[in-house]
């Protein structure tokens, strides 16, 4: 075992050993990556502030397009750790695109399904197409202007 903030992590699990695990934990965050359980950093002030400006505008994009979408803050997850979640997300036939987005430098990284496989891309201003379902977000939207 290990110990992190006086909970002790199990050294290695499965999958479906960890979901059962993290149910029980009362506190904290945690990820298995490659079988190993870590515990998540807090989030930080601005991380969250982009979360929120982030979901606001996919939220007002949806609207705005008249689209059948959900949006969701957080939750839903994929049975993978962080080496393979991109590939695990696009095994799921109806997420068209993933986006990293990066408060730091201010830009957003999108994957997209595309016929001939992934595109990625990493978009740092203007307007992010999202195509299907035919919304735009624009930048500016999602990140204060510097100081």
């Amino acid at each position: 075992m290990i110990l992190a903030m006086n909970i002790a992590l199990p050294k290695r699990l499965t999958v479906d050993q960890f979901l059962a695990w993290a149910v029980r934990q009362t506190e904290g965050k945690y990820e298995l990556v490659d079988g190993v359980v870590t515990m998540q950093q807090a989030q930080r002030w601005g991380h969250s502030k982009v979360k929120a400006a982030v979901y606001l505008a996919l939220q007002r994009a949806v609207a705005a397009a008249g689209v059948a979408c959900y949006v969701a803050s957080d939750g839903p997850t994929v049975r993978m750790d962080t080496t393979t979640k991109l590939d695990g997300y696009f095994k799921i036939a109806s997420v068209m695109h993933y986006l990293i987005v990066d408060p730091e430098s201010r830009s957003i990284t999108h994957h997209k399904r595309g016929r001939a496989g992934l595109k990625t891309r990493v978009v740092r201003k203007g307007v992010l197409a999202l195509k299907p379902p035919g919304i735009e977000i624009g930048l500016s939207d999602l990140f204060a202007p510097a100081s």
